[in-house]
């Protein structure tokens, strides 16, 4: 039972478990004044609500099943709307910060990061 249990010691922070940001909620940012608060839920999709918008200022919560996420290693990627924008990233070591890339489908880009929202 001992070996049991050293085994299960040694092995389970090797299966990942302490690399899944699933649950967690991010305050993210782009270069042209555009903020959001997201929420990576479980299952690899995403909730997020606009804060500001550089034309219409609109604010609105948003989810479905076409906005998702994943990560692999430290990279991430975000997919809003089945790829109509998609913010392509690295996070850091601590798993709280976020940066990198966006690109749209009418050809706008530019860069982002996000800050893991503590509670």
């Amino acid at each position: 039972m001992q070996k049991i249990l050293f085994f299960l010691l040694l092995a389970i922070p090797l299966l990942g478990f302490g690399q899944n940001i699933g649950g967690t909620g991010w305050k993210l940012s782009q270069n042209d004044g555009v903020k959001k608060i997201i929420i990576l839920e479980l299952d690899h999709t995403f909730t997020y609500l606009n804060v500001k918008i550089d034309q219409w200022n609109e604010r609105f919560l948003y989810s479905d099943a076409t906005e998702t996420w994943r990560l692999e290693g430290d990279n991430i990627i975000i997919s809003f709307s089945d790829g109509f924008k998609v913010h392509s990233g690295k996070i850091n070591r601590d798993k709280d910060y976020i940066w990198g890339t966006w690109v749209n489908e009418k050809d706008d880009s530019g860069t982002w990061s996000a800050e893991l929202i503590k509670f």
